[in-house]
C-alpha cells in the first residue's frame, strides 16, 4: 500500500507567516500538494502534518475541498524531521512513503506514481536537479574554494521510502541524537543506498514571499 506524507508544520520565519496557508491562485498552497496526491491513483491515504495551532484549519480545508484521501491531520513537532517522525508512527510497517514538502505546490499525480513505481525496486528515490550553477565554499564572507559541481545535485521532494527502510533510519537517526537537512540523508547514513529521478525546475519550495510572486507567474 502507498501513502502520502505532506509536511506543512513549519513557522515560516523567512517568509514572514505560515506560507503553507498563503494564497497561490486563490486556494492555501497546501491545497496544490494535496490535490496532487488525492489524483493519484497509486495513493492509498495521506498524512498532513502542519502547526498544533492550525489543526482546525487544516481540517476545514480538508472539508472544503473534499480531500478524501487524507486520513489523518496531526500535529508536527519543533523541526521538520520530528513532523515527519510523528506522520510515519501513524503507518503500517508495510508497503511505501512519498514524503512531501506542503510549500512546493507544483506537484503532479505521474510524478508521484513515478517515484512509487522505482521506489519498488530501489527501496529509496528521490527527484534530484543536476547542479548548473558554479558553486563556491564561502568563509567570514570570502570565497575559499571553488567546489566541482561535477557529480552535484540538488534534491527535491516528494522522496519515496520502503516503509520499514524510512522507519528504521529515523529511529536510528532520533537514538543517535543527529538531525538531517532532508529525509533521504537518514537512510544514507544508516547505510542505504538512495536512487535519484530526474527533477523538474517549477517544483520550488516556497521559502520567502519573493518565491510566492514567482510561483503565481509559473501558475
Amino acid at each position: 500500500m502507498n501513502f502520502g506524507l505532506v509536511v506543512a508544520a513549519g513557522a515560516g520565519v523567512r517568509f514572514g507567516g505560515r506560507k503553507q496557508y498563503f494564497k497561490l491562485g486563490g486556494k492555501p498552497l497546501v491545497y496544490h500538494s494535496l490535490l496532487a496526491f488525492e489524483r493519484c491513483p497509486s495513493v492509498k491515504e495521506t498524512v498532513l502534518v502542519t502547526n498544533v495551532d492550525m489543526i482546525d484549519r487544516a481540517e476545514q480545508l480538508v472539508r472544503r475541498w473534499g480531500f478524501r484521501k487524507v486520513k489523518w491531520v496531526i500535529a508536527g513537532g519543533l523541526e521538520r524531521q520530528d513532523s515527519v517522525a510523528r506522520g510515519l508512527r501513524i503507518l503500517p510497517e508495510a508497503g511505501m512513503v512519498a514524503i512531501h514538502d506542503g510549500v512546493r505546490p507544483f506537484l503532479n499525480p505521474e510524478h508521484i506514481a513515478q517515484g512509487f513505481r522505482t521506489c519498488r525496486r530501489s527501496k529509496a528515490v528521490v527527484f534530484a536537479l543536476p547542479c548548473g550553477e558554479t558553486i563556491k565554499a564561502v568563509d567570514h564572507a570570502v570565497i575559499v574554494e571553488t567546489v566541482p559541481r561535477n557529480g552535484l545535485f540538488l534534491i527535491q521532494t516528494p522522496q519515496f521510502f520502503s516503509l520499514p527502510v524510512i522507519q528504521q533510519a529515523v529511529d536510528q537517526a532520533f537514538r543517535d541524537g543527529f538531525y538531517g537537512t532532508d529525509d533521504a540523508q537518514l537512510v544514507e547514513r544508516a547505510g542505504g543506498k538512495v536512487a535519484i529521478l530526474p527533477g523538474w525546475r517549477e517544483n520550488i519550495k516556497i521559502t520567502t514571499r519573493a518565491d510566492l510572486k514567482f510561483a503565481e507567474k509559473l501558475l
